[in-house]
C-alpha cells in the first residue's frame, strides 16, 4: 500500500512539474459541447481555437501599440490589474494549416518569416479552421502567448497560457461576433503569433490554476499518509 502511495504522489507531483511546459493544444472541434457550434450543436469547422479569447475588433490587425493596448485591459480585468504586457513577433514564423473539407484533410496554407504576418496567398479554396506551429529563425521550436486571426473587416486576439508551440485556429469569434457589418466572414486572411516580449510584470503575486492547486493538494495528500504509516 506504501508503494502505492509513493507511486501516486509521484505521478501526481510529475504533473504539477510539466503543468507550466508548452503543451501541444490543438483542439478538434466536437458536436454539442457548446463551443464553437451552431445553435443546433453542430459543429463550426474542424478545429477550434486554442488558448482564451482576448476579444474580437473591427479593422485591420498591424498597429502593435493598439494590440498591445487590447490584451493589457483584458489581462488587467481577468488577472491582475496592474499587469503591463509588452509583445513582439521578432524572430518568430508560424506554419500554418487550413482544413480543406474536401479532401478531408490538412493543407499547408503559408509559414511567416521573421514576425510578418501570415496573407493567405492561396484563393482557391477558403479555410475556416486550421493549425499552426511555431519556430524560431533556426527552426527550433517556439512558443508564443497570443496570436490573432484576421478575417473579413475584423480580427480576434487569443491569450495561450502556458505558452505554447502548437495549436489551432478557427474564424469561428469573428463571424460569431457580428463585427463584420454584414460583409461576413469568408475565410482566414492573416494569422499572427507573438511571444511576450518581457516578462509580465504586476502588483500581485498570480494566481495558481484550480488545476494546479487539486494536483499538488492531492500530492501533499499521499506524501502525509505515507508519513503517518512510517509512524
Amino acid at each position: 500500500m506504501k508503494k502505492k502511495f509513493l507511486l501516486i504522489s509521484s505521478i501526481l507531483l510529475t504533473l504539477i512539474a510539466f503543468s507550466g511546459q508548452a503543451w501541444s493544444t490543438s483542439v478538434k472541434n466536437t458536436p454539442n459541447d457548446s463551443f464553437e457550434d451552431y445553435s443546433d450543436g453542430s459543429i463550426f469547422d474542424y478545429y477550434q481555437n486554442s488558448g482564451a479569447l482576448v476579444g474580437v475588433y473591427s479593422g485591420n490587425d498591424n498597429d502593435l501599440d493598439s494590440i498591445e493596448d487590447n490584451i493589457n485591459a483584458w489581462y488587467r480585468d481577468n488577472y491582475d490589474k496592474f499587469a503591463t504586457i509588452s509583445i513582439s513577433t521578432n524572430d518568430l514564423r508560424l506554419s500554418i494549416t487550413g482544413w480543406n473539407s474536401s479532401k478531408d484533410q490538412d493543407v499547408t496554407i503559408g509559414i511567416t518569416k521573421d514576425g510578418e504576418e501570415y496573407k493567405v496567398d492561396d484563393v482557391s479554396s477558403d479555410y475556416y479552421s486550421g493549425t499552426w506551429m511555431a519556430f524560431d529563425l533556426d527552426d527550433n521550436s517556439a512558443a508564443i502567448s497570443f496570436y490573432i486571426v484576421k478575417a473579413s473587416t475584423a480580427f480576434a486576439i487569443y491569450y495561450l497560457d502556458p505558452a505554447a508551440s502548437e495549436g489551432s485556429w478557427s474564424v469561428y469569434d469573428i463571424d460569431a461576433s457580428g463585427v463584420t457589418n454584414g460583409k461576413g466572414v469568408k475565410s482566414i486572411s492573416h494569422l499572427t503569433g507573438f511571444i511576450v516580449a518581457s516578462d509580465i510584470t504586476g502588483g500581485g503575486d498570480p494566481v495558481p490554476e484550480p488545476t494546479t492547486m487539486i494536483l499538488f493538494g492531492l500530492g501533499l495528500l499521499g506524501l502525509a499518509k505515507i508519513s503517518r504509516r512510517k509512524k
